[in-house]
């Protein structure tokens, strides 16, 4: 774009007002260094944070990557007009439609394009009871909770939020941990169809390791998913006998490659307890150290995860409760929380 005309380059900008500023500055700065970076068409390898700026609209994302601190927008190819709630899964988007289609865009990597995957429909969620589009804003009845037969109505939109999280085992199925104290459901790409999972009442968090989802329980005790055979089992995990664990407080399950780590956010005041699983005894066991490794927890469910050897970063949680400017980092080693701005200003990286 550097290359052409200015009067071309003002013509874009008057049509594409979104980026006006952005094309005229590069078209200014094009000579000098500068800190704003191109459009990118696909996502950097991981570590990064989605920022999803709009849950109704795919259009105009934008990211953090961690490795060198810049806010840069993701600009996908896909028609996104009929999107009525969006949701981020480890590098997808979880895009339902005014169709009732649930689709995943999966971002191109490496050079290939972006692909398109449609996962069953909202309506034939097992606990969806009816669904009646004629009756507006209230389409779906669902049940509410696993134990009893109270049912609530919903509209299309907050149908989005009935479903907690969406974790993807590329190319087999997908996990929904549905509304907390209603259940699991499992589909295979290949069934389109979704199998309900009762006896997991309360799940905090779930992740996909080799071919398996991993959901936590509200007793700790891990539900394991074989995305292969469809065999399911429970494994029951020792509680730490010398921490008492908040029942209450926010808990996130992430992994880095076989270890298992159990991630406990107290609000007031504001700090985290971390727990690895020791395979030998199968307990739960206090981390007070984790090395190079760091873990990023955000708002929701579905962004959690660890990463590792970035700058300033090493061996903390990075917590951010609901957009960046609000971020904070909890530093293991002396138990102290440092604000994401400030410590922008004290580190190398530009923004």
């Amino acid at each position: 774009m550097d290359n052409l005309p200015k009067d071309i380059i003002q013509n874009i900008a008057n049509r594409l007002t979104t980026y006006s500023d952005y094309k005229r500055t590069r078209e200014v700065c094009k000579y000098s260094w500068s800190f704003i970076e191109k459009i990118p068409r696909h996502l950097p390898p991981q570590p990064w944070m989605m920022i999803l700026t709009s849950q109704f609209q795919l259009g105009n994302q934008s990211f953090f990557d961690l490795s060198v601190g810049r806010l840069a927008v993701f600009e996908p190819t896909m028609n996104c007009e009929r999107n009525v709630h969006v949701k981020f899964s480890h590098g997808e988007f979880i895009i339902f439609q005014k169709n009732l289609d649930i689709d995943v865009l999966v971002v191109k990597r490496e050079g290939k394009k972006e692909s398109v995957r449609t996962l069953p429909s909202l309506s034939k969620l097992p606990t969806v009871v009816t669904y009646e589009p004629e009756r507006k804003d209230k389409e779906y009845q669902v049940r509410w909770r696993a134990d009893s037969d109270e049912t609530r109505y919903l509209s299309l939109s907050r149908m989005g939020n009935y479903i907690k999280k969406i974790v993807l085992a590329p190319g087999k199925g997908c996990l929904a941990i549905l509304n907390s104290a209603t259940g699991l459901a499992v589909s295979r790409f290949e069934e389109k169809s979704w199998t309900f999972f009762s006896e997991v009442v309360f799940c905090w968090d779930a992740i996909h390791y080799k071919g398996k989802f991993y959901a936590l329980n509200s007793d700790l005790s891990i539900f394991i998913y074989d995305i292969h055979s469809g065999i399911s089992s429970s494994r029951s995990i020792t509680k730490p006998w010398n921490v008492l664990i908040d029942v209450w407080a926010r808990k996130n399950l992430v992994n880095s490659g076989e270890d298992f780590f159990l991630v406990v956010c107290h609000i007031c005041p504001q700090s985290f307890d971390i727990f690895r699983i020791d395979r030998a005894i199968w307990s739960w066991e206090k981390v007070q150290d984790l090395g190079e490794l760091s873990i990023f927890i955000g708002s929701k469910p579905c962004d959690s995860f660890c990463f590792s050897h970035v700058k300033g970063l090493e061996n903390c949680v990075l917590y951010s409760p609901g957009s960046l400017h609000n971020a904070s980092i909890f530093d293991l080693k002396n138990k102290h929380i440092t604000k994401w701005y400030k410590w922008i200003k004290l580190s190398n990286f530009g923004m």
